[in-house]
């Protein structure tokens, strides 16, 4: 206490009571003359310690784990903060850069906690125990890809489901791509939701399809899944393979699945005529002897086809 001796101004003496660096209760005595004041009691350091509140930012970390920063706050009763406290941290998994720290100017005690697991955290400080802050770990993202059609042919189309997934909160994919396996991808960006892509496969074959994105932590997701695309086959028929001069003769293209888009037929009729149909189909009458070669080219999303097929 100084002074340890004061004189009275206006029936008042006026002294001053600094902390040592010890916690504990202070009891405080004062006399004048042949009377003595009530005693009164302060309590110092933690032993003034009402309320401990702790925060940690954030609250999650990535899948892979990451460093969090953990704030208890110290306050007396009347709720002012208590400056040179020391605080206990615990952690029920993780690391802690240190398990004990004191208050600064502000009353606030920080460490830091690393962790790969979800952990609860508490802060302690004099008598007073903290709220637990607890400590997340993002659920790894995932993707998913499903296809329509498991067996599809040349110049169908083929789609593709996207749907990402195991995401505690929703939180978007960003620069999703489709690798469909035959040199060719498509960019869906960011998607949130299912997302569904169509494609065209120009040749036979199996192909390696892949989707890639990136979660909201940087880390790289993705899925694969084969599919056998079959080959088209067709025919070229005619209504005549014996016909006599002067004879209409039809011919058809049969075989070719309905789900493939054919945008049209082009005929080279053997004889120096050529013609573009938008139909299987198209007639024709010869008036020059011999052999004739039909060569039908098949054009849609997908390479052209020849079929050949002789008519007398």
């Amino acid at each position: 206490i100084e002074p340890a001796e004061a004189r009275t101004h206006n029936g008042r003496a006026t002294v001053k009571l600094t902390a040592d660096g010890r916690s504990g209760t202070a009891n405080i005595n004062a006399f004048s003359g042949g009377s003595k004041a009530t005693k009164i009691e302060v309590k110092i350091g933690a032993a003034a310690v009402e309320r401990v509140s702790l925060s940690a930012t954030p609250s999650i970390v990535p899948a892979a784990g990451g460093t969090v920063e953990l704030a208890a706050r110290v306050e007396d009763k009347d709720g002012n903060s208590i400056v040179g406290v020391p605080v206990s941290f615990t952690t029920t998994a993780g690391s802690l850069t240190a398990s004990s720290a004191l208050t600064g100017d502000n009353g606030v005690a920080k460490v830091s906690l690393s962790t790969t697991a979800e952990a609860t955290v508490t802060a302690a400080a004099g008598a007073k125990t903290s709220n637990e802050a607890t400590v997340k770990v993002r659920s790894r993202a995932t993707l998913t890809l499903a296809v329509s059609n498991s067996a599809p042919f040349v110049g169908a189309p083929v789609t593709f489901t996207v749907t990402p997934g195991n995401i505690a909160v929703t939180i978007a994919l960003s620069g999703v791509v489709v690798n469909f396996g035959d040199g060719r991808s498509q960019a869906l960006g960011t998607i949130s939701g299912a997302t569904t892509v169509v494609h065209y496969y120009e040749d036979d074959g199996a192909f390696l399809v892949t989707v890639r994105g990136s979660d909201v932590d940087g880390s790289v997701v993705e899925a694969s899944g084969g599919i056998a695309v079959a080959p088209i086959t067709f025919a070229v028929g005619a209504s005549h393979n014996n016909a006599p001069l002067g004879t209409v003769v039809t011919f058809n293209v049969t075989g070719i699945n309905a789900s493939v888009p054919i945008e049209r037929y082009e005929w080279n009729l053997g004889d120096g005529v050529t013609r573009t149909t938008n139909t299987s189909s198209t007639t024709h009458e010869y008036l020059t002897r011999g052999t004739k070669t039909i060569t039908v080219t098949v054009e849609g999303h997908l390479p052209p086809m020849r079929r050949s097929s002789p008519a007398r």
